[in-house]
């Protein structure tokens, strides 16, 4: 299931092109490159980062710097920007260094596609040289390499997997990713023919004749035919059959036993997909007195925080730990907790701590055994960048401390960026002081990110690499706190075999799927990605997409980070409290998988919605106030509502036009709005400036009320 990406940066393209699949075999090797250090791991950049492909002059100037705080450092020239006119012939040199050896698995993924970043550094001028030329088609054909090795691990799990469990091949679903925007990276000179868009027919005619890719072709044309073809036919299918069953229940009288008997054998009939797109299940369970069952396989629930816990304090997480507490009794507590984010100026990962304070003479080091102490330069150089946490909130410190004494435990998550992954474990150990904090459950990789420094665009994480974290986590991190959680919406960038679990070796591994824009439960309305004009039923929907990607791990455990601002659109039709309602559908469509557990992770962006935690993250008035004017906005004729209202998406142009899910968000906005004590009229605390906006919004969602009378 796709999220939707924006402003696509040349980088971020091949970081996305450059794979969709995995590595069967060399599992903890890393790259040896002949000139350079890799004694930090696979993506240890010593000896060739940014900084490394800049002039002499240039990187003299950063490296002679003195730096003596935080402000004087920001005045440096940015790494990122210093590299923009790297010398030719040492810019030449390191590229091939990383193009060489010629790549002969996906466990080389890593260096091509940073090749590929250091070769996009050059100047235009020298890119068309007859030496740059010639580094690029070099590069070329290690890409196509790379990508061919991409779709023959798919292909090979594939004919393992088979279709799978109700249709879902599951790592099928992403050939999207490249298809599409991989173009760009695979189009020089490209003639385009039988997949303009993108793929393989999209590469130059020197990379169509490699063998490895004219066979890749094979298996990527029988993959996407079952993608499009045959899966596509089995969600039009379910979705039929799944409408049948609604009916049955939506006509049920639910004080007549034979009734209810009836809906019952209407619903266990469908496979298992299907019913994970019955809209009124509810109904049916009420009737036989089982609605308020808490499914088993819910074994933790929390939420995702960054940034310091978002300006919250932690007596406020706790309280939000009690809510989710009172919908899953049984679950313990748990958050994703993201203390490193991406920041693309440097290409790697700002971790909020203060480089002062970890600092030993202006160096710091987790380990001086594996890493040299190093300057807060020296580590922004290798993607790792130090920033004070503000002064006027609590601190990671003590957000751990309280939780170890509430019961409420975390995974440390990061944006890594081109930043080494070992190195980021061995710091984070140090400076969040795991081994004295039992909330720490382990640490977890968003990989949107990995290899990526613009939204979404990551690079796979194979097998070979996912052991080679997970051991190295379980070594330095120790049993029971050693869970390794990979976090994206795409199968496909996830290791497609490895789940851990060796004893003595690593943990099981945790899987996290964040997708969102979904447009529908059940697939009723085309999501944000698709088609405009595509009709009820030819999308998944959330529930089967979801469960897709749970049915591909059956034995790990799964986390369902949910609750993001564009699925509000359909998750508010749902019964109160929207939270429970939507985690138990969830937990219900992938109860199948028995070995299988569940976490949910209900997001950040929404905590101030008003049926969520509103009430405890910002009791204000003027923020409810400022979150239902939010939501108002729904119906904006660019959004989708209002686009199946009277937009690109309605009756009249070819799309399904407003749903019944739709008529109940009206319904619940209408009630959000009139709980104001003002109402509808002007709420207390907006400024004269913001009530024509209101106001325009309250005659909108009036003009939908009235078209669905």
């Amino acid at each position: 299931m796709k999220k939707l990406v924006s402003s696509l940066s040349l980088l971020s393209l091949v970081l996305l092109a450059l794979g969709v699949a995995a590595c069967n075999g060399a599992g903890g090797a890393k790259i040896d490159v002949s000139a350079q250090n890799t004694t930090g791991g696979i993506t240890d950049m010593s000896n060739a980062s940014y900084a490394d492909v800049t002039s002499a002059s240039e990187s003299s100037q950063v490296s002679d710097t003195a730096l003596q705080s935080e402000s004087e450092l920001d005045k440096t020239p940015d790494l990122v920007a210093a590299a923009e006119k790297p010398e030719q012939k040492d810019a030449f040199k390191t590229v091939k260094e990383y193009l060489r050896p010629e790549p002969t698995s996906v466990m080389d993924r890593e260096r091509i596609v940073y090749a590929r970043e250091l070769f996009m550094k050059l100047k235009g001028i020298d890119q068309m040289s007859a030496d740059g030329k010639e580094i690029l088609k070099e590069l070329q054909k290690a890409e196509a390499l790379i990508w061919a090795f991409d779709i023959e691990e798919i292909y090979t799990v594939f004919k393992e997997v088979g279709p799978g469990k109700n249709g879902s091949f599951g790592p099928g679903g992403g050939l999207w990713a490249w298809d599409s925007w991989g173009k760009p990276y695979f189009s020089y000179n490209g003639d385009g023919a039988n997949g303009a868009n993108g793929g393989p027919a999209a590469f130059t005619a020197e990379q169509k004749k490699l063998p490895q890719v004219v066979a890749a072709r094979e298996y990527y044309n029988e993959i996407s035919g079952y993608e499009w073809g045959t899966y596509s036919g089995i969600i039009s299918e379910e979705y039929d059959d799944a409408k049948e069953a609604e009916a049955v229940i939506d006509e049920m009288d639910s004080a007549s036993a034979q009734d209810v008997a009836n809906a019952r054998e209407a619903y266990n009939a469908l496979s298992e997909g299907a019913k994970a797109r019955v809209l009124n299940y509810e109904k049916l369970k009420k009737a036989e007195g089982i609605n308020d069952e808490i499914p088993s396989n819910i074994v933790s629930a929390g939420g995702r925080a960054w940034r310091q816990g978002d300006g919250l304090t932690p007596e406020q997480y706790g309280a939000i730990a009690r809510r989710m507490k009172e919908y899953f009794p049984n679950a313990r507590s748990e958050f994703v907790w993201i203390t490193g984010m991406l920041e693309s100026a440097h290409g790697g990962i700002t971790i909020n701590v203060d480089f002062d304070s970890i600092a030993d003479g202006g160096k710091y080091t987790p380990d001086e055994s594996k890493y040299p102490a190093l300057s807060e330069l020296e580590w922004r150089a290798k993607h790792i960048k130090f920033t004070p946490q503000p002064g006027n909130a609590a601190t990671h410190e003590d957000f751990l401390t309280y939780f170890d004494t509430n019961d409420i435990y975390v995974y440390l998550q990061v944006e890594s960026g081109f930043a080494d992954m070992e190195t980021l474990i061995d710091i984070y150990y140090d400076v969040f002081n795991v081994a004295n904090h039992k909330c720490v459950l382990g640490f977890a990789v968003d990989v949107e990110w990995y290899y990526g420094i613009d939204s979404d665009q990551g690079i796979p994480v194979s097998d070979g690499r996912a052991k080679q974290w997970a051991e190295y986590l379980y070594r330095n991190w120790g049993e029971g706190k050693a869970g390794l959680l990979l976090k994206h919406y795409n199968c496909t960038h996830l290791p497609l075999t490895y789940r851990g679990g060796e004893e003595g070796k690593s943990e099981k591994l945790i899987f996290c799927n964040d997708s969102q824009n979904a447009g529908s439960w059940d697939g009723s309305v085309a999501a944000e990605w698709d088609s405009n004009t595509m009709q009820a039923g030819a999308a998944a929907g959330f529930g089967r997409e979801f469960k897709r990607f749970a049915d591909f791990y059956p034995d790990n455990k799964v986390v369902f980070q949910i609750g993001y601002d564009g699925d509000r659109q359909w998750i508010y039709a749902m019964d109160d409290p929207i939270i429970k309602s939507l985690s138990v559908k969830l937990a219900e469509a992938t109860a199948e998988n028995v070995n299988q557990e569940i976490s949910i992770a209900w997001v950040n962006f929404t905590y101030n919605d008003p049926l969520t935690f509103g009430d405890i993250t910002a009791p204000e008035e003027i923020s409810k106030v400022w979150e239902i004017r939010h939501m108002l906005g729904y119906l904006e004729q660019d959004q989708l509502v209002g686009r199946r209202f009277d937009g690109d998406r309605s009756l009249e142009n070819g799309g399904t036009g407003l749903t019944s899910t739709d008529a109940k968000l009206i319904k619940r906005l209408r009630e959000l709005v009139d709980s104001l004590p003002d109402g509808e009229e002007g709420p207390n605390g907006l400024s004269e400036s913001d009530l024509p906006r209101w106001r325009e919004a309250i005659e909108r969602l009036k003009e939908i009320e009235n078209a669905l009378e």
